[in-house]
């Protein structure tokens, strides 16, 4: 039939988004992507994607949906744009857990994430270069995946992240090598 919308398909609704977005900014405007999650409180049983999440409101996990988020922020305007909201996956740990199936690997919430990033790709405006994200995104596997994807990741470390300068001097003929040459101290 013509004229009918496969809901199979879905509606694209960032291309609708991408459009609407190219068309308020500045082509030589600057802009970034961000990614951040947001918190639905939930009660029932039946509802689809009931998990435990984080609620930055409450600053606890709490029972309900999550939302994975990403956006345009167009930096002259000041203005971000939501592009896409995908729901999260329930099931899934902030690490993976150990596979069940030798032929399916694990999947956490990082790689949920970077897949709705990978997948979002294809609507950014080709002058974006960085994804900027909170404190939760700054992980060894999300920034690799970022830089993977061909952008510059940009995110708050945590209060307890360990830095340590690596060291470039002469190394003992026996042993194992040195790696590190003292902690790194951001406050000064």
């Amino acid at each position: 039939m013509k004229g009918f919308i496969q809901l199979e398909a879905g509606l694209s609704l960032e291309g609708l988004n991408q459009a609407l977005i190219d068309q308020v900014s500045a082509d030589d405007s600057s802009q970034i992507v961000v990614v951040d999650c947001t918190f639905t409180e939930k009660s029932g049983r039946h509802t689809y994607g009931l998990d435990w999440f984080y609620n930055g409101k409450t600053q606890r996990a709490e029972r309900g949906l999550e939302w994975s988020v990403v956006a345009v922020v167009d930096l002259a305007q000041k203005t971000g744009y939501a592009l896409s909201a995908q729901q999260t996956e329930a099931g899934l740990g902030a690490q993976a857990p150990a596979a069940t199936d030798a032929s399916k690997p694990p999947k956490s919430r990082v790689d949920f994430y970077l897949g709705h990033l990978a997948y979002c790709t294809a609507y950014f405006p080709a002058r974006i270069r960085y994804v900027v994200a909170d404190g939760f995104y700054s992980k060894y596997k999300w920034v690799t995946g970022v830089v993977q994807l061909g952008f510059h990741s940009i995110g708050r470390l945590r209060s307890d992240a360990n830095l340590k300068f690596l060291y470039e001097g002469p190394q003992k003929r026996r042993g194992n090598r040195r790696r590190y040459d003292g902690k790194v101290s951001p406050l000064s």
